[in-house]
């Protein structure tokens, strides 16, 4: 693992107290970099793919992240957090914030500047892989999920949870390099730190039980959960366990699956906040196993990892340095070289999702113009072979219409 010098993490209020003003920042103008497209979009602003044009061979791309700052509330806080920690990390699966960029205000833009962190550029990322339908095999698999936990323990071993581990949050370029992005909702260990932070943090589909129950006094177990359902998305294909947006219905579909927890497996459920508010009447069995019954990329030893990772108690769920050592990762097949992964094309999930929204639109557009051709034929034979018609009077060869 990569050495460290990581020392106390100041809090946002201190760090806001002692901030030194945006224009002081030692920071460079974009104008060094020219846009080629955006890449990613969220409540922070846009990502964009440019090229850094002071590269006399024009090769180096990278990765704008453009902060929006807000009229009322300025320079987000959430920005601030991500610096103070990315400035912090290093490590090879952790994405690695290069520098920033501060353009001046103007009057166009409010007297405000703008900030955009830059980082390297990543051809993918894992869930625009996934929605390509671009499957890897156990080598491969192995391979993609031990850096993944490499960087989850780094993150660890430095007291940090990430809060929202997913597979758009893994990205991997065309070296097969494999890096952990997007650090907004990454906070302190709250265990280390004596803090109840909120549980409406990761994406639904891989939230943990523990904060769907309401849990604040959680660590970094959060993320273990969230790495076990990217495994899964891996292994499968398919997201494990997506539903349809509500955290009621998300919890039931973790139960239905990994089983019904009580007080004997999971000791204190009962006390969690939404423990009552979520409660069903049907308690399920584990099924986890028969879930993936069918996968032949599932073997026990596979399945033993993947289950260890989706423990629901938080107290028993394996750690990330545990899962590094497990036997998944020393048996027969071994995981690849980096240069072995399948050579695939430019894939984020902001392009896919617009791509197939756009084949939406194209295909609903068609649909609604072969109906309409379909509609004008169906009337027009209807109306010349009517006879009893009202709207169509014959007329004789030569006859006058006749105009009320």
């Amino acid at each position: 693992m990569d050495s460290v010098s990581f020392g106390q993490f100041p809090s946002v209020e201190e760090s806001l107290k002692n901030r030194i003003p945006l224009k002081e920042w030692k920071c460079n103008e974009p104008k060094d970099y020219e846009e080629i497209k955006t890449v990613g979009l969220g409540s922070f602003g846009r990502v964009f793919k440019a090229i850094y044009k002071k590269d006399t061979k024009g090769q180096r791309l990278v990765a704008l992240k453009k902060i929006k700052i807000f009229e009322e509330e300025g320079f987000p806080v959430t920005a601030l957090r991500e610096i103070l920690i990315m400035q912090k990390l290093n490590h090879k699966n952790i994405l690695k914030l290069e520098e920033i960029l501060y353009t001046q205000p103007k009057e166009k833009n409010k007297k405000r500047g703008n900030v955009y962190l830059v980082f390297p550029y990543m051809d993918q990322d894992l869930s625009g892989v996934r929605m390509n339908e671009i499957s890897f095999n156990l080598s491969q698999i192995k391979y993609i999920l031990y850096q993944i936990m490499s960087g989850i323990a780094y993150l660890h071993k430095c007291k940090i949870i990430h809060r929202d581990i997913k597979s758009s949050n893994i990205l991997m370029n065309s070296k097969g390099e494999i890096c952990i992005g997007d650090y907004g909702l990454a906070r302190k260990d709250s265990k280390e730190n004596n803090k109840n932070y909120t549980y409406k943090v990761v994406t639904l589909c891989y939230r943990a039980p523990e904060l769907l129950l309401g849990s604040k006094e959680y660590g970094t177990e959060i993320d273990i959960w969230s790495a076990g359902c990217v495994f899964a998305e891996l292994l499968t294909g398919n997201l494990l366990f997506y539903e349809n947006g509500k955290e009621k219905d998300q919890i039931n579909k973790i139960f239905s699956i990994c089983g019904t927890p009580n007080e004997k497996n999971w000791p204190g459920i009962t006390s969690l906040p939404n423990y009552k508010l979520f409660s069903q009447k049907t308690v399920y069995k584990n099924n986890l196993r028969e879930h993936f019954k069918d996968n032949k990329l599932i073997d026990d030893i596979t399945f033993d990892l993947l289950n260890k990772l989706l423990e629901l108690n938080p107290k028993k769920r394996i750690t990330a340095e545990e899962a590094l050592n497990h036997d998944f990762f020393k048996v027969e097949p071994l995981m690849c070289k980096p240069e072995e992964l399948p050579k695939i094309d430019e894939f984020h999930e902001y392009q896919t999702e617009k791509d197939k929204k756009e084949q939406k639109k194209k295909l609903g557009d068609l649909k609604i113009r072969q109906e309409m051709e379909i509609g004008n034929k169906d009337f027009l034979g209807k109306k010349r072979n009517d006879s009893n018609s009202k709207d169509i009077t014959p007329m004789k060869s030569g006859g006058k219409m006749k105009y009320s």
